[in-house]
C-alpha cells in the first residue's frame, strides 16, 4: 500500500511539474500568423513591410470609394423596383374637366382604392404634377427621384 502511494504522490508530482508547463500561453509569435490573417480587418488595414501610410489611404479611399458605388447602385436598383410596381398597379381610367380644372380618375390596383386626383394631389407616395387633357397623360413624380406617365386606357 504504500509502494501505491509513493508511485502516486510521484505521479501526480510529476503532472504539477509538467502540466502547467505545456498550458502556458505561448509567446505572441506563435499567434502572430493568425492575426495576420485576420479576415475580419478591411483590406486597407492589413500592413505589411512595403506599404508606407500614403498607400494604405489610397487603398481605404478606394474601398470607400466602391462602397457608396456599389450602396449608390443599390438604392438606384430599389428605386426602379418602385417605379416598375406603381406602373403595373396605377391604371388611369379617365380625365375629367369640373368647369375650372382638371382632374385625372386614377385607382390603386394593391389596394383597390381610387379616386379624382387634381394636380399636388399624392396617391401611394407620388404627387400629380402634370394632366395632359390632349395627350390623355397623367405624370406622376415621387420627388423627383423617377417620374410615371399614366395613359388612359393602357393597363400594364
Amino acid at each position: 500500500m504504500r509502494q501505491k502511494g509513493l508511485i502516486l504522490l510521484g505521479f501526480v508530482i510529476w503532472l504539477a511539474l509538467f502540466i502547467p508547463c505545456r498550458s502556458r500561453a505561448e509567446s505572441y509569435t506563435y499567434y502572430s500568423p493568425i492575426l495576420k490573417r485576420n479576415i475580419f480587418r478591411p483590406l486597407w488595414d492589413i500592413k505589411k513591410n512595403t506599404t508606407s501610410a500614403a498607400e494604405l489611404e489610397r487603398a481605404r479611399l478606394a474601398e470607400e470609394q466602391k462602397q457608396a458605388e456599389l450602396k449608390a447602385a443599390e438604392e438606384k436598383k430599389q428605386i426602379e423596383a418602385r417605379k416598375q410596381e406603381l406602373q403595373k398597379s396605377l391604371l388611369l381610367s379617365g380625365i375629367v374637366y369640373n368647369g375650372k380644372k382638371y382632374s385625372a380618375l386614377i385607382s390603386d390596383r394593391r389596394t383597390g382604392l381610387g379616386g379624382n386626383y387634381q394636380i399636388g394631389d399624392v396617391i401611394s407616395d407620388t404627387k400629380v404634377i402634370s394632366i395632359d387633357e390632349a395627350n390623355k397623360t397623367v405624370i406622376l413624380s415621387d420627388e423627383g427621384k423617377f417620374t410615371i406617365i399614366l395613359k388612359v386606357g393602357v393597363s400594364p
